[in-house]
């Protein structure tokens, strides 16, 4: 190996280290999987049930609205809406404008949403109890800076 592969490769585990899109990334996989594992009883992934408690909160709304609300592009929230809609878990109505559907909860989607929320308790009380409850919180915290932030 010459000196140049060697400095290549401390430079690339350096920016591995500092890179905070490689660690936030690498993090979200893991956590991702996880919760997932956790959630499966219930038939839901991790992305189903915070796109069905988002339309709960937002009680009906738009692509657009939810798009922003859980920060995703529209075409990969569009394709999500229509797969809980085909599973019965989502309504998809006329908005105010014809190009515009509204999307709501189905009463399958609030019982979804009844029989996920103990497994994702479960799943969120381990990560509390590995991580302990104030570094969570402060993690959180810092979560909602960056949303912030014009980046």
């Amino acid at each position: 190996m010459s000196a140049q592969d060697d400095n290549d490769k401390k430079m690339a585990a350096a920016m591995g280290r500092a890179c905070v899109f490689y660690n936030i990334r690498k993090t979200t996989r893991m956590l991702t999987s996880y919760y997932d594992r956790v959630l499966s009883p219930c038939g839901l992934k991790t992305t189903q049930f915070s796109l069905l408690m988002n339309v709960l909160l937002l009680e009906s709304a738009t692509v657009s609205q939810l798009a922003r609300q859980l920060g995703m592009d529209r075409t990969t929230l569009s394709r999500n809406v229509r797969l809980l809609a085909q599973k019965g878990l989502l309504r998809l109505g006329s908005g105010e404008d014809r190009r515009e559907q509204r999307i709501s909860l189905t009463a399958e989607g609030r019982l979804a949403i009844d029989q996920a929320i103990p497994f994702w308790q479960q799943a969120q009380s381990e990560v509390e109890k590995q991580l302990g409850q104030e570094w969570v919180k402060d993690f959180l915290s810092s979560l909602r800076r960056i949303n912030r932030t014009e980046l």
